[in-house]
């Protein structure tokens, strides 16, 4: 594999995400390819969706402060709120086709264990419908 230009890491906060956003500074900082974050979720049947977004636009900044104190330079962040009833793994590789990457970065387990096991990884969907290299850490 050629050295990315572009990569996006995919990170949700836990702690699979952290190795992961770390591994993504690196190879950035290696290869001098742009670093694009994406944050997402779906909005909660009990918490209005403009809420939803509130949070997790703020959730988004935090995450990307704690990059750029990790050493990290953020190009741009995304946030995919799904509102339709798409799939993360969409929302992710769906952003990847449109930014063009040339590699994504994500953890293996993200927070929420018991959607891992009622719906499978995140990650694992990842791997299967990404038109890239996908790197999966794992803590």
């Amino acid at each position: 594999m050629a050295f990315p230009t572009k990569i996006l890491l995919a990170t949700d906060g836990s702690k699979d995400a952290t190795l992961a956003a770390q591994d993504a500074i690196d190879l950035s900082d290696q290869s001098g390819a742009e670093l694009h974050v994406v944050y997402g979720g779906h909005s909660s049947l009990t918490q209005p969706p403009t809420e939803y977004r509130t949070a997790a636009q703020e959730r988004l900044d935090e995450l990307v402060t704690k990059l750029e104190d990790a050493g990290g330079t953020v190009a741009e962040a995304h946030l995919r709120i799904d509102t339709q009833g798409s799939m993360e793994d969409e929302n992710i590789v769906g952003l990847a086709e449109e930014l063009g990457t040339d590699l994504i970065v994500i953890g293996s387990q993200g927070l929420s264990r018991m959607k891992r096991l009622l719906m499978g990884s995140v990650s694992e969907r990842v791997v299967r419908l990404a038109h890239c290299p996908v790197l999966v850490m794992r803590h």
